[in-house]
Parts: structure tokens; sequence; C-alpha cells
């Protein structure tokens, strides 16, 4: 069995959801690895003129939930440090129906 963490991404500009969700992906398989999936368009891209990109991180139950949550937080961290994503919207899902 799996833990699923979904990792949305939204902005007004194609472009920059695009570059937003490319740079977040590269910081979380630097930490996670090949548990990354993603970033992938979903079936509807784009929800009240935002457009929407997806990160799916897929971990084993065995692992730390503790240890998972502080890497996911040091990975948002160093990806709101950047100035251009302050306006970009992240949400994280964890085990997404």
């Amino acid at each position: 069995y799996y833990r699923l963490v979904e990792c949305t991404i939204k902005h007004k500009e194609e472009r920059e959801v695009e570059r937003a969700a490319k740079l977040f992906a590269k910081e979380l398989i630097e930490v996670f690895g090949n548990r990354v999936l993603g970033p992938t368009h979903p079936n509807v891209s784009r929800i009240r003129n935002l457009y929407i990109r997806q990160i799916l991180i897929k971990l084993e139950r065995k692992l730390s939930i503790a240890t998972v949550k502080k890497r996911l937080q040091k990975s948002v961290d160093f990806y709101r440090k950047e100035p251009e994503n302050k306006r970009v919207i992240l949400q994280i899902d964890v085990d997404p129906q």
C-alpha cells in the first residue's frame, strides 16, 4: 500500500504555472527521488481563470510521517524563497480522494 501526496500549483498565467511546477518538481525529485510523478496537466487544466498543474508523490506506508512532513516542508520553504513564486498558489493534499 502507498500514501499519496498531491501538490496542486495554480496561477492565472499558463507560462508561470508551468515554470513554477517544473521548479517545484525539480526540488521534490531531489528530496524524494523517483517517487515524484509530474508535473502533469489535470483533465480540467483551467478553473476560474487559474491554470493548474499537479505533482504526485507516491510514498510507502512504512515511511515515517514526521520525516516526510519535515522534508516536504523544507521543499515548500525553499520553493517559497523565490520572489516570483509568491504569487503562485500551492496546495498540498495528503491521500486525495
